[in-house]
C-alpha cells in the first residue's frame, strides 16, 4: 500500500504549480535577491518541528541524509541534528536559515553545508566549526523560480547542488550547480530534465521526469549530461540509483506496477560497468503492494550488496552483486521502510515510518524512526537524538 508521504508529493507539486499560475496572473513572477529574501523571512534559527503526539528522543520528522563517511543529519523535534560517527552520537546545530526552510544538508567532519529555498531563491551556507558560525555561498544567478534543492557529495567532498524549477507544468525542468573544492566556487550547468542526482564512483547520475523513469549520466562533474537508454523490460519503470559496487559498476533499481495484479509490483535490479551503455539484469522479484507509476523502491548499496525496502511494508531484502538474495521482515508490522542510506557500514541506515492514532486525538499522525546498524555489526537499533532540554532548569 502506498504510504502517505509517497502519495502526497504529486499533490504538493500540483498545488505549487496552481499557486504559481495565480501569482503570474496578478502580477507575474519575480525573484528577490538573496539578501531581500532573507530580510523578508523569519529570523528564527530553530523551529520546533514536532507535529505528532508520539515523537520522542528516537523519533524525527522524516528528513534525513547520510554519506559513506559515517556523517549524517536529521531534522528532529528539536531542530537540525548532525552526527560524525554513523548515528551513535548526535548534536543539535542552529542553521542560518529557518529549519522549516532546510531541504538538504551535507556533513563532512566539522564542516556542515545547509541548503534551502527562500521565496523561490536557492540558498546555501557553510560552517567550518560545527555550526557555531556560518558563511553564505555565492551561487550563480539562474533567474528562475526554484521549488526544491538537494546537496550532492562523494565521500566527504561536496560535489554540487541539484534543483528543480516550480514553473514547469510537468516538473521536468531542473538544473545543476557544480562545486569546486579547490576554488570554493559554483558553476551552473543545464540538465536534460529535473530530478535527483547521485554521485557513484566519480560519475553523476540523474533520475527524473514526471514518473522518475528517465536516466542521465555525467562523467565531467555535471558540465555535460548524456541521456541513458534502458532495456525494454524496464522502460517506464520508476528508477532509483542504489549506489556503486567495489568493481566500479552502478546498481540501478527499477520498480513497475504489475500488469496482471493490481496488488503487486515488480522490482528489477540492474548493473552496468560502462556508464549505462549496456545493462545486466541481476535480480527480479514480484512484491505485494498496490503502487502507482513513479513510485520507486527505496534502495542503497552497503557492504557491496544492494538493500531494497518494501513499498508500504516492513520487508527488507539484501541482494549480492552475484544476485543472491536474503529477505527479512524489518521492524514492526505497522511500519514501512521509507528510505535507505549508505554510511560506510556493511548495513545501511533504515528510515521507517508508521502511523499512530492516540486515543485522545481524532486523527492519526505519521512518525519516523531512524534505525542504525548495531554495535555488534548485526541487526539494527533506533538511534537516540540529542535532547538539549535534558538537565535544563
Amino acid at each position: 500500500m502506498k504510504t502517505k508521504r509517497q502519495g502526497i508529493m504529486c499533490w504538493q507539486q500540483y498545488i505549487a504549480v496552481a499557486t504559481l499560475f495565480v501569482a503570474a496572473a496578478i502580477g507575474g513572477f519575480f525573484l528577490l535577491s538573496r539578501e531581500a529574501a532573507r530580510a523578508s523571512g523569519t529570523k528564527d534559527a530553530i523551529h520546533l518541528l514536532s507535529s505528532a503526539a508520539n515523537i520522542g528522543p528516537t523519533d524525527f520528522n522524516g528528513n534525513v541524509g547520510a554519506n559513506a563517511g559515517g556523517n549524517g543529519w536529521a531534522l528532529s523535534n528539536v531542530g537540525l541534528q548532525v552526527t560524525n560517527n554513523g548515528g551513535s552520537q548526535w548534536s543539535v546545530v542552529s542553521p542560518p536559515i529557518p529549519t522549516t526552510s532546510v531541504e538538504s544538508v551535507f556533513v563532512a567532519g566539522s564542516t556542515d553545508w545547509v541548503a534551502g529555498v527562500e521565496n523561490g531563491v536557492p540558498v546555501v551556507d557553510v560552517s567550518s566549526d560545527g555550526g557555531a558560525s556560518w558563511l553564505p555561498e555565492s551561487l550563480p544567478n539562474i533567474g528562475v523560480q526554484v521549488g526544491n534543492v538537494s546537496l550532492v557529495g562523494e565521500g566527504n567532498s561536496l560535489v554540487g547542488l541539484a534543483y528543480i524549477q516550480t514553473t514547469s507544468s510537468n516538473f521536468l525542468v531542473g538544473g545543476w550547480m557544480g562545486y569546486s573544492n579547490t576554488s570554493n566556487s559554483w558553476k551552473y550547468s543545464s540538465t536534460p530534465f529535473g530530478g535527483a542526482v547521485s554521485d557513484v564512483n566519480g560519475k553523476l547520475w540523474l533520475v527524473g521526469g514526471p514518473t522518475n523513469s528517465q536516466l542521465a549520466v555525467s562523467s565531467d562533474q555535471g558540465d555535460s549530461w548524456e541521456v541513458v537508454a534502458l532495456p525494454a523490460a524496464v522502460t517506464g519503470s520508476a528508477l532509483s540509483v542504489a549506489g556503486g559496487f567495489t568493481d566500479g559498476s552502478i546498481a540501478l533499481v527499477a520498480t513497475t506496477p504489475s500488469q496482471t495484479n493490481s496488488d503487486a509490483y515488480v522490482v528489477t535490479l540492474l548493473s552496468s560497468t560502462n556508464s549505462g551503455s549496456s545493462w545486466r539484469t541481476t535480480y527480479t522479484t514480484n512484491e505485494t503492494g498496490s503502487i502507482g507509476l513513479g513510485v520507486a523502491s527505496p534502495s542503497a548499496v552497503a557492504g557491496n550488496s544492494v538493500w531494497i525496502g518494501g513499498i508500504g511494508t516492513s520487508t527488507l531484502m539484501s541482494i549480492s552483486e552475484a544476485g543472491q538474495s536474503t529477505n527479512s521482515t524489518f521492524g514492526s508490522s505497522g511500519s514501512s521502510v521509507q528510505s535507505l542510506m549508505n554510511v560506510g557500514s556493511t548495513q545501511p541506515w533504515v528510515e521507517t515510518v508508521s502511523s499512530s492514532c492516540p486515543t485522545t486525538k481524532s486523527s492519526c499522525a505519521d512518525s519516523s524512526l531512524l534505525m542504525i546498524p548495531g554495535a555488534s555489526g548485526s541487526g539494527w537499533q533506533p538511534t537516540s537524538f540529542s535532547d538539549p532540554t535534558v538537565g535544563a532548569l
